[in-house]
């Protein structure tokens, strides 16, 4: 018998809300592509959370799936919409590549985007390749938008993440978030990470051995988020991204670039700011230089 899902994408029937449902043919060529993005990102980002285990969230494996045969349906309609391609003469094949044996780090990342979130998280596994493993509860991935237009870069997970599963869970979390909403920035424009993903006990400052175990699933990370600015939370954060010895009070109060393709400011870490308030008012004006830079209002 048939499948149901194969049946959908042979009749190229779209289902819309309830029980309704359009056939892909009547859609123009931009109403198509636009619904496959929608499909392709909605069905990414639910897995992207389910491989976070966010809690709150249902990831009903029947609802991915739908989405997987819609996506794979639009794709489908779209490739048969496109005009044939001209006729080329093969070109002479180019010798093979050899295998890259550098490490991501400054300067040598890998291939720009071509990594999904869910490939490095599943590459990091459950991470054993530093000491931090041994009091670890959980590790913290990151938080948010799979495609954010600002990324927040923390050093490591805050007191109490360990137990709740999830970054900024407490009080500097809550700080992040006003300060998100003072932005003008919708959350889902945003994510959240750290340069190591244990909180390490008493939360001193990462060491050597940790920092080179997590820095190249950092980069990756943000090589595959892409996102158009990172603000740096710290002095660790800066110091990593930025590769220099200089503490957060020198870096920061003006943008930067990371890799030459992504804004970079560094900025206060919020539990520093709970622990002196007076600093707000500096962390503030970094925060405005980055929503000018975002074409973002600016009061």
């Amino acid at each position: 018998m048939e499948s149901p899902v194969n049946a959908s994408e042979r009749e190229s029937v779209i289902p819309v809300g309830g029980t309704g449902a359009v056939a892909a043919s009547s859609l123009t060529p931009q109403q198509r592509e636009g619904l496959g993005r929608v499909v392709r990102e909605a069905l990414a980002g639910l897995q992207l959370m389910a491989a976070w285990g966010c809690r709150g969230f249902d990831a009903d494996p029947a609802l991915t799936d739908r989405l997987a045969a819609l996506a794979r349906m639009t794709a489908a309609v779209e490739e048969r919409s496109r005009p044939p391609a001209p006729s080329l003469r093969a070109a002479p094949a180019l010798p093979a590549a050899p295998p890259s044996t550098i490490a991501a780090g400054p300067g040598c990342l890998p291939p720009w985007k071509s990594e999904s979130l869910d490939l490095i998280r599943r590459e990091l596994g459950d991470c054993r390749r530093c000491g931090l493993c041994e009091n670890r509860g959980n590790l913290l991935f990151a938080a948010g938008s799979p495609r954010p237009r600002l990324l927040f870069v923390a050093d490591g997970p805050e007191e109490g993440d360990d137990a709740a599963g999830r970054l900024f869970s407490g009080e500097a979390g809550a700080l992040l978030s006003r300060m998100i909403r003072a932005m003008n920035l919708p959350l889902d424009h945003t994510a959240v990470c750290t340069v190591i993903k244990c909180r390490p006990p008493g939360s001193p400052p990462p060491g050597k051995d940790e920092l080179a175990a997590c820095r190249p699933f950092l980069f990756r990370q943000i090589a595959a988020m892409a996102p158009d600015f990172i603000c740096a939370l710290g002095t660790t954060a800066a110091r990593t991204l930025l590769d220099t010895d200089q503490g957060i009070a020198g870096l920061r109060g003006r943008l930067q670039h990371w890799e030459g393709r992504i804004g970079l400011m560094p900025v206060y870490h919020p539990a520093y700011l709970l622990r002196k308030p007076s600093a707000k008012k500096t962390a503030w004006q970094d925060l405005k230089l980055v929503m000018a830079a975002m074409g973002r209002p600016v009061r």
